[in-house]
């Protein structure tokens, strides 16, 4: 059984295909679920660490992560940044505001 921490973040997503200079802004609730016997401190610092780099900053403007930002590859990216320092990460699922929900399995 999986132990869910949720936290909230809101982000500005720039793709090629964006019109304006700072693309489309969105709300996510972000589940990250964790293997029993996980550190909370740890995994507390971690999750701050990892959405501190995104948080309320425009992707692919302020913030470049190395690919086109979609609700699919950031959460592939949270999912790859946290478990490389929680590896007890088991899951990441990111809803955004208007519906739409993302589901990935962490990196072993």
């Amino acid at each position: 059984m999986l132990h869910f921490l949720v936290r909230s973040m809101a982000v500005g997503q720039k793709s090629s295909s964006s019109a304006g200079d700072y693309g489309q802004g969105f709300n996510y609730r972000v589940e990250f679920g964790f293997a029993p016997g996980f550190a909370p401190a740890k995994v507390e610092l971690c999750l701050k660490e990892v959405l501190g780099r995104v948080d309320h900053r425009a992707l692919g403007v302020d913030v470049d992560l190395g690919f086109e930002p979609t609700s699919v590859r950031l959460a592939a990216w949270l999912a790859q940044e946290v478990a490389a320092k929680a590896p007890e990460l088991r899951e990441v699922r990111l809803v955004r505001g208007d519906g739409l929900v993302v589901h990935v399995t962490a990196p072993e």
